[in-house]
């Protein structure tokens, strides 16, 4: 009994010698609709902390970054206390929600993930602490691929009179003035009454497009109008007209009921829609899978189109991905929505403000 109460000890011992110490963010909330952040720094380093310096780099669900922020805390935290700080958010626009905070309504905003570096100061030690081995250390700037200045496209694009400005997108390069994008896609879609405006591709992609007609990828999405709306004006209330049109048409072809998604949809070739919101009060969004069987190939595609109000002018904006699992639909959405933010934000009318 005294040998098992030994080595019981010991255990417990190595148990809690080889639990984690340092700096660690316990808690973060941002909610939609706030134009703050609220993050709670935990200290188990041993000793009282006199201040942190603090990295946080926020996400997109797909890993691509999109901003980051730096902190100083001179409050002291003592050993196994935590202290919460109530910061001005990244996001000024209300656009983005804490994809794991409480936000009931998060389904409204863009979903971004948080990682993060801890450095104590006042301190000789140079020891970092953060979320994983991948976060940007304090001296460095976190980068994406970023593409030449001979990728950059002239940045806008016309649709009828009305000038459409392209955004920049983090992690993908506007392309469609490329011959070979334009040559691909005028063929594949062979629809002389659309208007491409532009056309996005992964960072990591583009770098392949000389041999792009060689090549399978996903993650893009375009942007396009209608040659015969051109010169015709619209509103939100033209947008929810052409929103019941675009849902009544998915509703009615195709029984619901019938589809596992776990397996395949039934309907070889045919678009079954999985949700319809509103990631603006100017853009309203359709998901959609379509199972397509070539062969021996088969692909389940994940299609999210955008109907948008810009500048009085109805415009769309198509994002495809592979679909891989549910997990996959929430991160397309958060780089689609981001996306339609984006672009809303590029074209905001003045005029009307």
């Amino acid at each position: 009994m005294r040998i098992y109460f030994i080595l019981l000890c010991l255990a417990s011992s190595l148990l809690c010698f080889s639990q984690d110490k340092g700096l660690d963010i316990n808690f973060f909330e941002k909610k939609g609709a706030d134009f703050e952040e609220i993050l709670s720094i935990k200290n188990t380093t041993g000793h009282t902390v006199n201040g942190v310096k603090i990295r946080i780099v926020y996400k997109l669900l797909d890993g691509e970054t999109i901003d980051y922020k730096d902190y100083v805390f001179k409050d002291a935290i003592s050993n196994g206390l935590s202290k919460k700080y109530t910061v001005r958010s990244f996001d000024q626009n209300q656009q983005f929600s804490y994809s794991k905070g409480s936000d009931y309504s998060k389904k409204f905003y863009t979903l971004f993930d948080i990682e993060y570096s801890i450095k104590e100061i006042g301190s000789n030690s140079n020891k970092q602490y953060s979320s994983n081995d991948q976060s940007a250390p304090h001296n460095q700037t976190p980068t994406t691929t970023k593409p030449s200045s001979a990728q950059q496209s002239k940045g806008y694009a016309y649709y009828g009179e009305t000038k459409i400005s392209l955004p920049k997108i983090a992690g993908m390069t506007e392309c469609y003035s490329n011959s070979k994008i334009k040559q691909k896609y005028n063929y594949v879609f062979n629809d002389k009454n659309t208007i491409y405006l532009a056309f996005y591709l992964p960072n990591e992609i583009y770098q392949w497009i000389d041999i792009i007609d060689e090549i399978t990828f996903d993650g893009y999405f375009f942007i396009y109008g209608q040659e015969n709306m051109k010169n015709t004006k619209g509103n939100v209330d033209d947008l929810d007209k052409m929103a019941k049109i675009m849902e009544k048409s998915l509703l009615e072809e195709w029984d619901l009921d019938e589809i596992t998604i776990k397996d395949k949809p039934i309907n070889t070739g045919k678009p079954i829609l999985l949700d319809s919101y509103s990631p603006s009060k100017k853009a309203r969004s359709f998901v959609t899978l379509t199972y397509l069987n070539a062969g021996d190939a088969e692909h389940i595609n994940l299609t999210i189109l955008n109907l948008i109000i810009i500048k009085g002018k109805l415009i769309t904006l198509t994002y495809c991905k592979d679909y891989s699992g549910e997990d996959s639909i929430d991160k397309a959405k958060s780089k689609n929505d981001y996306s339609v933010l984006r672009l809303l934000d590029e074209n905001v009318d003045l005029k009307k403000q």
